[in-house]
């Protein structure tokens, strides 16, 4: 990574062709939108760039700690046709797997071949049109694209395939939020009303705004709780999380308030 002190040292300058997806920080553990791009590496005196010395492909550049994997632009692009030739292969080899498929496309998706991704996932929907793998895959990658119609479907069509998958289910419980079908969305993600490995704080949050949103206070305490519940810590910290409990709790009136007391500390 680029290092200066007092001034001195090197920096990345400039931004070619950058794509945004989302993943995972191996160093902070931040989950959101990540970026990768062509960039030219300087050394810098006083903070101005002087010598350019090599350009670089960084990747998976971590808005939250700013840590990302660099290698030279020319290693980069010798991987990326190696990579894509050899993923050709396999698909040929095993038209019929759907894994092989997914490799390839998220291949295709991670070094910023757009069209060819686009292409390939309109293939795979066509072969894989029942796999439940695939289609969610698919629902995902069209959604990082904007391609609200897209993800949709693949989202629907999943469930279709797998009513009981609560991933399926987390997904099409989202549209549903977001299209203001609050029953449905309840029905689907009444899993997350338990503790659990598939209960997340930000879908219970979002579905009870919603309900608050809608004026339903009643229904949006009833999330709120599970919140407050399984996510203490939270609930004790998040002035927002606060904030909006207290409007539904004003608005049913009466009643111990359900947040948990925020510590105190004393010197």
């Amino acid at each position: 990574m680029p290092y200066t002190m007092n001034g001195i040292g090197t920096r990345y300058v400039g931004k070619k062709d950058q794509y945004d997806h989302v993943n995972v920080c191996d160093r902070c553990g931040y989950e959101g939108k990540m970026s990768s791009y062509e960039t030219r590496l300087w050394f810098v005196l006083f903070f101005i760039p002087v010598i350019p010395l090599q350009t670089k492909m960084v990747l998976n550049h971590c808005p939250s700690c700013t840590s990302h994997q660099a290698m030279p632009l020319e290693k980069w692009r010798r991987l990326k046709e190696e990579t894509t030739l050899e993923d050709k292969q396999h698909m040929r080899a095993n038209p019929e797997d759907p894994d092989v498929a997914i490799e390839a496309h998220r291949n295709l998706f991670f070094s910023n071949q757009m069209e060819e991704a686009l292409r390939l996932a309109r293939d795979m929907e066509k072969r894989f049109a029942g796999d439940v793998d695939v289609l969610m895959h698919l629902g995902s990658f069209y959604e990082s694209k904007g391609m609200t119609a897209e993800s949709d479907s693949c989202f629907r069509r999943a469930l279709n395939e797998a009513p009981d998958d609560k991933i399926c289910r987390r997904a099409v419980g989202m549209i549903s939020i977001r299209i203001g079908d609050l029953t449905k969305a309840a029905g689907l993600l009444s899993f997350m009303m338990h503790p659990g490995p598939n209960q997340d704080v930000k879908v219970l949050y979002y579905l009870a705004g919603a309900f608050q949103q809608r004026g339903d206070h009643g229904q949006a305490l009833q999330y709120f709780r599970v919140v407050c519940r399984d996510f203490p810590r939270l609930a004790r910290k998040d002035k927002k999380l606060r904030e909006a409990i207290r409007r539904s709790e004003a608005a049913v009136g009466g009643g111990e308030t359900m947040l948990p007391r925020r510590r105190v500390l004393f010197n």
